[in-house]
């Protein structure tokens, strides 16, 4: 019976983790009108809301220059274009913008106080470019701010007291970057955060108290990173976790409390670390987790009750470990496994 249970694939955990509601590649186009051309030379396309404000698109036009912008944007979408930076005074007049999308451009830097005018940015978006740093002051005073997208970008460093002032944040995008540390405050007092992705990046080490006020995190991921070590207390203040990625770093234990104060989890990858063990009791408050890869480590032997808790696991991934005999009994808890 286990062997099948060895060779499971683990398709909740690597399949997409980011939510597809927390993406940015399309602006949200609520039409009451048919769009109106707008901006320079009439490059864009203006969708009319509330009668008098307009959400921009002028994604895919091959635009190499940021048109000027009707003042009374909400929202723009200058997405998959050849935009290599940003003129300094471009938002001065549309102080009405929530969200703001640069996807898929060839920018390398942003400007400081770029956006200093415009105070209610709820969601911001500068994935897929080329940018190497980010201005410190970018997002100050967006006590609004929602989601930042910067992901598949060559950020080196995240400067102390970025998003200080965005403690209404919700998601958080910086993988896919060249990032090896993570600011102690970068997550302070951030009560409402529930997604961070951090996953293909350089960072070897992460705070023991990094998360601690964050009791609304949801979603952790940090896979392909450099992490060889994890802190036990590093999820004991955020008790609403439910999914969990370390899969692909260098990690030797799992703390044998890491999953004590963690009772919504259901979804948790170490696939691709070098693992010998997991401690007895590790999974004994994780009753509701579902999906488990532990695949490609290096096993050897499992306790005979590690997942007497587990009734409702659904996928279990455990091949390419060192596993040569298994307890008869270690799986018979699982009662709802799919093959």
């Amino acid at each position: 019976m286990w062997f099948w249970l060895l060779v499971m694939s683990f398709c909740c955990v690597h399949g997409t983790t980011i939510d597809d509601s927390l993406q940015y590649n399309q602006l949200d186009i609520r039409k009451e009108t048919k769009p109106t051309a707008c901006g320079a030379n009439h490059t864009c396309d203006c969708h009319q809301t509330k009668k008098t404000f307009y959400l921009v698109d002028c994604s895919l036009r091959a635009l190499s220059v940021i048109p000027t912008l009707p003042h009374n944007a909400t929202e723009i979408n200058i997405s998959r274009n050849r935009l290599t930076g940003i003129p300094p005074g471009t938002f001065q007049w549309t102080v009405n913008l929530t969200s703001i999308i640069f996807t898929r451009n060839q920018m390398k830097a942003i400007p400081n106080g770029i956006f200093s005018s415009v105070n209610n940015l709820e969601n911001v978006a500068f994935s897929t470019n080329k940018i190497v740093s980010i201005p410190v002051d970018l997002l100050e005073s967006k006590i609004n701010l929602q989601k930042v997208d910067f992901s598949r970008n060559y950020i080196k460093e995240i400067p102390t007291g970025f998003l200080s002032s965005a403690l209404n944040i919700k998601s958080i995008d910086f993988s896919s970057n060249k990032i090896s540390h993570i600011p102690s405050d970068l997550f302070e007092n951030k009560t409402n955060l529930q997604t961070l992705f951090f996953g293909d990046n350089y960072i070897t080490n992460l705070d023991s108290r990094i998360f601690d006020g964050n009791p609304s995190l949801i979603s952790f991921d940090f896979r392909k990173n450099r992490l060889e070590e994890i802190a036990e207390r590093l999820f004991s203040s955020t008790p609403s976790i439910e999914r969990v990625d370390l899969s692909r770093n260098f990690i030797k234990e799992i703390p044998k409390e890491f999953f004590a104060k963690t009772p919504h989890l259901k979804h948790v990858s170490f696939e691709r670390n070098k693992l010998s063990e997991i401690p007895d009791g590790l999974f004994r408050n994780t009753k509701a987790l579902k999906n488990m890869d532990l695949h490609e480590n290096e096993l050897t032997d499992l306790q005979c009750g590690i997942f007497i808790e587990l009734s409702n696991i659904e996928n279990i991934n455990l091949s390419k470990n060192r596993i040569r005999t298994l307890c008869p009994t270690i799986f018979s808890s699982f009662t709802n496994v799919k093959q």
